[in-house]
């Protein structure tokens, strides 16, 4: 569920293209709002592929569905289809980084071949994540361990210690902000090292 609500770079890019960004992170903003939305949309469907099938219930709910039902055949098409269309845009920080960082200054200012060496960037690091994950037979594992270590780390506890630093040099520290950064820093550890934990222990 963590890795659900991960997407920073479009995140980011959301709100920066708002007209009213002010909007976006209010008590119940776009962000809070959709954040809420996805983690009980999440959940629920968790909750109930687990009450239907226990412990055989597979690393993707679409799995335990059967392959006698023109349905579950709709459902999958359907999955593959939003997973095409919106995998994309979880690599528009990345793009954008190594495009404008690394990329774009070996190619000569007056080139007229920009637009393909993007596009070549582009259609590189969506593929090569694909060729990756079809040759690993145990990528489910692979997934939840990399994820357990690293997006507690990422998502909580480094944005917690971003905001120590730059509040504290700002001298804008309030008791309020430290003790939340300190929780927030605290539960980040704590789930790193508890998500790891049982991802290794299934293995």
């Amino acid at each position: 569920m963590m890795s659900a609500v991960q997407s920073i770079g479009v995140i980011v890019a959301l709100e920066n293209n708002m007209k009213t960004p002010a909007y976006y992170r209010k008590p119940c903003g776009v962000f809070n709002i959709g954040i809420v939305f996805i983690t009980c949309l999440y959940g629920f469907t968790g909750l109930v592929g687990y009450c239907k099938y226990g412990n055989a219930t597979q690393a993707s709910i679409t799995l335990n569905l059967p392959q006698d039902s023109i349905v579950p055949v709709l459902v999958k098409i359907t999955f593959a289809f939003i997973i095409l269309f919106t995998y994309p845009l979880q690599c528009f920080m990345p793009i954008d980084i190594l495009w404008r960082n690394y990329v774009r200054i070996h190619v000569h200012k007056s080139s007229n071949k920009k637009w393909a060496y993007n596009s070549m960037l582009r259609i590189a690091l969506v593929v090569f994540p694909v060729l990756v994950s079809s040759l690993i037979p145990i990528l489910d594992l692979l997934i939840s361990t990399v994820g357990a270590f690293t997006l507690p780390t990422v998502g909580i506890t480094f944005p917690a210690i971003m905001e120590l630093s730059v509040f504290h040099k700002e001298k804008r520290l309030t008791s309020w902000i430290f003790i939340k950064c300190i929780a927030l820093i605290i539960f980040g550890i704590f789930s790193m090292i508890l998500c790891t934990y049982v991802c290794l222990f299934s293995m």
